[in-house]
């Protein structure tokens, strides 16, 4: 079996701010990693007073409209991410090509969002490029966020 040893990348921490818009830089870059981990926990409300606080798991027993989610496949309010583009547009820039013999994308390596909840841990493609973001699974902003803790690993199993 693999050992799996795990170097922090980035970290983001917030306490009784507004997430004006839909993503957030964690990390500069992954490097040559073969694993991301994404760790997570806080509390925010993702449609201001009409919900309760969720932790990033989202809220799972409210339903709405797929268009008033940033990834439809999670819950509102839950806690997701994406590798590359920007910090404005919802699925960035589509990833280089990959190396001869590679994947051509993972999950969230072309942009894309991704669910993370309070633990997400990913496979990552031969190239990846761009900076890891996380939002809150909402279209609605701001969102007041009590607090927001996320930490960003990778790894290379030896």
């Amino acid at each position: 079996m693999p050992t799996i040893t795990w170097t922090d990348v980035g970290t983001l921490s917030l306490t009784d701010e507004l997430m004006t818009g839909p993503w957030v830089k964690v990390a500069e870059t992954l490097g040559d990693a073969t694993l991301l981990r994404i760790t997570a926990d806080g509390r925010w409300s993702p449609l201001g007073p009409w919900t309760a606080e969720c932790d990033p798991n989202g809220i799972g027993a409210i339903q709405v409209v797929a268009g008033q989610l940033m990834l439809p496949e999670a819950p509102l309010g839950a806690l997701i991410a994406k590798i590359g583009g920007s910090s404005v547009t919802l699925a960035g820039w589509p990833s280089a090509a990959p190396a001869a013999g590679a994947t051509a994308t993972a999950t969230g390596a072309d942009g894309k969002p991704f669910a993370v909840g309070t633990l997400c841990i990913l496979p990552l493609p031969r190239v990846v490029l761009g900076p890891v973001f996380v939002g809150i699974n909402s279209v609605m902003r701001p969102v007041r966020v009590t607090s927001l803790n996320v930490t960003v690993s990778t790894a290379a199993p030896t």
